[in-house]
């Protein structure tokens, strides 16, 4: 009689490890899921940086330039009251 009795014992332990492993299946797919949604925001995040940065290098280089055009206007102006100055004289 011990012999049905464990095979009874082991028929519920296996139906307990199967929806166990159907459970944790589920929780990977899930997870896999979750990480694929996650790539695809870093991507994004990644394309979004780089247009950032695309800006960003623009607008230094607008400024660098009307810097350098000021102050070679400044420069030049100088020159030409200086000389003009000298010439006056």
């Amino acid at each position: 009689m011990t012999q049905p009795n464990d095979y009874d014992v082991l028929q519920k332990e296996i139906a307990e490890i199967k929806a166990d492993q159907k459970t944790q299946d589920q929780r990977i797919t899930t997870l896999e899921r979750t990480t694929d949604r996650h790539d695809q925001q870093i991507i994004s995040i990644n394309e979004k940086l780089n247009k950032i940065e695309e800006n960003t290098t623009w607008i230094k280089r607008s400024i660098t330039g009307a810097i350098i055009t000021a102050v070679s206007t400044g420069i030049i102006g100088g020159a030409i009251a200086v000389f003009y100055n000298l010439l006056q004289k």
